[in-house]
């Protein structure tokens, strides 16, 4: 399971009475959420972690991000996840920085992350998941043996970026 909980960033819900908030829930109708406020159970790392284990969910991944407008760190996932079994830390890199290939290799050589996330649509420019721009991304993420994990869901700026067909 992938989650990206509330107490993460405003961005998921973790403010209440707040806009992004109120973004949070209309994402969640958007994408077809039966319960659109479902990310309000857990805002803290002990309420996700125990809602995890009373439905009986034995790994749940999390998500880091970074993008021109919203990051949550390599750091701040290491340190969500390394104290719960249950929890597996993915990491993120912006590809167009001058650092993701180093910061690839940080997140997994020395935070122990299982993965590297990118979300080429919200780049600054946008970029398709075909782009010659990532082959270092996806050949870096080749040589550690770790997947990548391509966010392209319907809240990217133009759901060009998301086509699984790219071109």
């Amino acid at each position: 399971m992938r989650s990206r909980p509330s107490f993460l960033h405003d961005f998921y819900g973790a403010t209440q009475g707040t806009n992004e908030y109120e973004v949070a829930k209309w994402l969640n109708r958007r994408v077809g959420s039966k319960d659109d406020t479902h990310f309000t159970r857990s805002s803290t790392i002990e309420a996700f972690v125990e809602e995890v284990r009373e439905v009986g969910i034995t790994a749940a991944v999390v998500v880091g991000r970074d993008t021109p407008t919203l990051t949550t760190s390599n750091q701040q996932i290491f340190e969500i996840t390394t104290p719960y079994k249950e929890l597996i830390g993915i990491g993120s890199v912006d590809p167009q920085k001058s650092n993701a290939l180093a910061e690839i290799e940080h997140a997994v050589k020395q935070l122990g992350l299982v993965g590297i996330n990118i979300e080429p649509g919200f780049g600054n420019p946008p970029l398709k998941a075909d782009d010659p721009a990532l082959y270092p991304i996806y050949e870096a993420c080749d040589q550690l043996g770790i997947p990548i994990f391509l966010m392209s869901g319907p809240t990217t700026p133009s759901l060009e970026y998301a086509n699984p067909l790219c071109q």
